[in-house]
């Protein structure tokens, strides 16, 4: 699925809701249709407390790959707000 159609052009930074249906159900449909065995590792449930924060409901455009995003994981940067998969691709 890594050389598919689908993320050849995601690697091109293509948003996924601009993406052809014909080009990305198939994928879809293969996942849906696999044993969970073959695509997931279930490990045993471990304890974890996590800080309940507010629910964070306005969105905007990553100004790098133009995907949008809950503004709080955008950061600002000098080139505009940057989402942090594009920030760590910067390295």
């Amino acid at each position: 699925m890594l050389e598919s159609p689908f993320v050849e052009l995601r690697k091109q930074g293509v948003p996924p809701q601009k993406i052809d249906p014909g080009v990305a159900d198939p994928l879809v449909e293969k996942v849906l249709s696999m044993p969970e065995e073959t695509f997931l590792v279930i490990d045993p449930v471990m304890p974890c407390i996590l800080e309940r924060k507010p629910g964070v409901f306005e969105a905007m455009s990553c100004a790098r790959c133009g995907e949008m995003v809950f503004m709080d994981k955008l950061l600002d940067t000098d080139n505009g707000r940057v989402c942090l998969g594009c920030l760590e691709s910067e390295g």
